[in-house]
């Protein structure tokens, strides 16, 4: 009768090791465990965190060419920059398409502006959505609309006395929700 609730009780015991896999990541499995929202706050949040911490090596990443007469966009380079931000591991592919075709658009208006002034695209931090810094990012209130794969995400940052809203359409790829589009509004079509 011992060795039948010993037998038990260590099956019991394998059943709930197994269940748990020591090879995967604690972050990544919480990442997976989270509700869609609260996914999309994550990723949101753990991008700021990233951008943070790296956007002085970001800002030594010249994509610009002003050897010209007029500023050029610097293709190679373009991508080694948005490469830093594809290993964020928070960035679409998606995204990296649309802000290859946003830098594109942006190229074609520098040909008819003079150089030494504010390129088109240029005057305001492209994943800020500002010129400043306006309030901690990785720690704004996110709400988000799911519609199955795609998400529309809002992040509402505060001051106290002021608010300003940034929306990103996200989307979910092998089981982690991405962000698919700046919600920034820059002025250039693409």
């Amino acid at each position: 009768m011992k060795n039948i609730f010993f037998i038990a009780f260590l099956a019991v015991g394998l059943l709930f090791a197994c269940g748990q896999s020591p090879d995967k990541p604690a972050e990544e499995a919480t990442a997976q465990a989270l509700p869609d929202s609260a996914a999309t706050e994550k990723t949101i949040h753990d991008f700021y965190t990233w951008y943070a911490a790296n956007d002085t090596i970001l800002y030594k990443i010249n994509f610009t060419d002003d050897s010209g007469e007029h500023l050029a966009l610097n293709e190679e380079r373009l991508s080694a920059y948005l490469a830093q931000f594809k290993a964020s591991g928070c960035i679409s592919d998606e995204l990296i398409a649309n802000e290859t075709r946003f830098y594109r658009a942006c190229a074609k208006l520098w040909q008819n502006e003079p150089k030494d002034e504010v390129p088109s695209g240029l005057g305001a931090d492209r994943w800020l959505c500002a010129q400043d810094y306006v309030a901690p990012y990785n720690t704004g209130k996110v709400t988000s609309v799911i519609d199955g794969n795609r998400a529309q995400a809002k992040l509402t940052l505060s001051d106290g006395n002021y608010s300003t809203d940034f929306t990103y359409e996200m989307v979910k790829e092998n089981g982690k929700w991405l962000i698919a589009k700046l919600g920034c509004d820059s002025g250039v079509a693409y």
